[in-house]
């Protein structure tokens, strides 16, 4: 009983001595802070609380007040409105999403932060699935199965679900020639190779506003948030994708 009215955001003393009540009925003060053997001004503190909370009563008896339990049905009461207070919080910051994306994006200095580890890789990729648009990279699915095994192919289809199309450049190895040629259009993947001799552990993902360097060597990650470094990389990559189809061809 005291664990559920402490999940419901009651304090651990205070429900206890809301307990206290409900099992004996109308106290005094003192009555409460002998038995419960804490300091009479502490458990005036808590009815206080609970009084403000609607949990407790109090009537004068001669020189001294009576504290009883209110209802225990007040607290669904109190819960229900909780719940349509929520909700009436969630629609108001629904109205106020576009509103604040848009003075976001319009605050036009970088945003850098850093990442580590595979779990920090993983949230990497995970925010690319947000992506409004294309995806232009730098990297390799030959990495990516290696050292992300038990996220990939799953990373794939979550893209494909999220209808992001890619735009790939590789290095032209056995499993990724293979690979692409499999499922590229499966996966909504344009896959241009290029020489192994410029291969790195490394993937770069440019999307939207931002761009993402993972580093499967040393496991970590930065993720740049900016439109001019975007784009500047966007094109960088565009160029490398134009001397990949040149070399293909």
């Amino acid at each position: 009983m005291k664990n559920v009215l402490v999940q419901l955001g009651i304090p651990d003393r205070e429900a206890e001595i809301y307990l206290r009540l409900i099992e004996y009925g109308s106290l005094r003060a003192s009555q409460l802070a002998e038995a419960l053997n804490t300091p009479k001004t502490t458990v005036i503190e808590s009815l206080y609380f609970l009084e403000e909370k609607g949990l407790v009563s109090r009537v004068r008896r001669k020189n001294s007040f009576i504290f009883s339990a209110e209802d225990p049905e007040i607290l669904q009461v109190q819960l229900e409105k909780r719940e349509k207070e929520l909700q009436t919080q969630k629609e108001l910051l629904k109205q106020a999403l576009p509103a604040l994306r848009t003075v976001r994006t319009t605050n036009n200095i970088p945003k850098v932060k850093y990442f580590e580890g595979v779990d920090g890789i993983i949230r990497l990729y995970e925010d690319t699935l947000r992506a409004k648009g294309e995806i232009f990279a730098y990297g390799s699915s030959e990495d990516e199965v290696q050292y992300l095994p038990d996220y990939f192919p799953q990373y794939w289809d979550k893209r494909v679900a999220a209808s992001i199309p890619m735009t790939t450049l590789m290095p032209d190895t056995a499993f990724n020639k293979q690979h692409s040629q499999k499922t590229d259009t499966a996966h909504l993947r344009k896959s241009y190779l290029f020489p192994q001799k410029y291969r790195t552990p490394l993937e770069v993902d440019v999307f939207d506003d931002k761009v993402v360097l993972m580093s499967f060597k040393d496991w970590f990650g930065v993720m740049i948030e900016s439109d001019v470094v975007a784009d500047a990389m966007r094109n960088l990559l565009k160029l490398a994708r134009a001397g990949a189809e040149k070399n293909n061809s």
